[in-house]
């Protein structure tokens, strides 16, 4: 699967293609959800839903060139917040976490929301 990876503000390295892996879960959603123990030894439980700011992208890169590990790493030191658009999605995010490990290569963002809803 390909992503598109761009700065929010102009930079020369943008836009960046990336080849994903498809273990990636990039459709993995998870519920605010909050339990806590009552003194009856049952739990309550507060259901805050699903939102779309809580998620991370974790994303496992394949094939990277040097070059684009080099760009990668000037957008994150550069520039906090990104545009991506993966899998007929776009969202702001900002990158929590990159690794350019000599085996695997991967890319965390934490999506601040999606740009392309409704």
């Amino acid at each position: 699967m390909i992503a598109s990876l761009a700065s929010r503000l102009f930079d020369f390295s943008s836009p960046i293609l990336l080849d994903v892996d498809s273990s990636s879960a990039i459709r993995s959603h998870e519920r605010r959800l909050t339990r806590t123990k009552t003194l009856d030894g049952k739990v309550a439980v507060a259901d805050g839903g699903f939102v779309t700011a809580d998620r991370t992208l974790p994303l496992a890169l394949r094939n990277v060139a040097q070059a684009d590990a080099d760009a990668l790493q000037a957008l994150t030191e550069r520039n906090g917040r990104v545009t991506i658009s993966i899998d007929g999605r776009c969202y702001l995010a900002l990158i929590q976490r990159l690794s350019l490990a000599a085996e695997t290569k991967n890319l965390a963002l934490a999506i601040v929301e999606r740009l392309d809803a409704d």
